[in-house]
């Protein structure tokens, strides 16, 4: 459940006129350009704020779906996602959680909320990558080849990492880009259908070419 002081707001809808729940205040992006920063501080995510921001606004320009949490201090988390595949695929992007929010459940909500969101425009698959830089999982640190889909096979969560997060979530892993951040800093790729979401919802259930859906 989502906390009390905690406000959902659809950024998207606010862009193109009347919003479900109130728009942001001015000023929220720098906001959420801070929070990306604080949550990828590294080379591979947002080192500079300067980088976050402009994230935050190639997202305003060119996200398919984007939503934001608040409370009383101001971002406290972020989702986005972007259209891949003519549309039939979203690619979860980013999530953050500001630290002290953090086991809330703000972030499987936002999850929740971009799933819903994507099934209502008809899309059949989310997917996403998150890397393993600081060996969090069995894989991290560790030359995959040969044998990767073997590795991949048997992953486990070794310190925490996200993967965890999403496969709670019903995410599972369908792949890996090896030593993408460096040597045994792999980017692992997870995706979940839609078909259940949809079903859950009572959402039209034909696909965006008019094919039917199987609940």
């Amino acid at each position: 459940m989502l906390p009390n002081d905690v406000t959902i707001v659809l950024v998207n809808a606010c862009e193109k006129g009347p919003a479900r729940g109130r728009c942001p205040a001015p000023g929220w992006p720098e906001q959420a350009a801070l929070l990306l920063q604080a949550c990828f501080p590294g080379e591979d995510g947002y080192p500079t704020l300067e980088r976050a921001g402009a994230e935050i606004q190639d997202l305003l320009a060119d996200a398919a779906c984007l939503i934001v949490a608040f409370d009383g201090v101001g971002v406290a988390g972020i989702v986005g996602g972007l259209e891949s595949y003519h549309g039939h695929v979203w690619e979860l992007h980013p999530l953050a959680v500001r630290a002290d929010r953090r086991g809330q459940g703000i972030g499987s909500h936002l999850v929740s909320l971009l799933e819903e969101e994507a099934a209502r425009a008809r899309v059949g698959t989310i997917i996403l990558g998150t890397d393993d830089t600081d060996e969090r999982t069995s894989i991290g640190g560790t030359s995959i080849f040969p044998g990767v889909l073997q590795r991949l096979s048997a992953i486990r969560d070794t310190g925490g990492h996200l993967f965890a997060f999403y496969r709670r979530l019903g995410y599972e892993v369908t792949g890996v880009v090896p030593d993408a951040n460096g040597p045994g800093k792999h980017d692992i790729l997870m995706s979940k259908s839609l078909n259940a979401v949809i079903c859950q919802a009572g959402i039209d259930q034909r696909s965006q070419r008019g094919e039917p859906r199987t609940c």
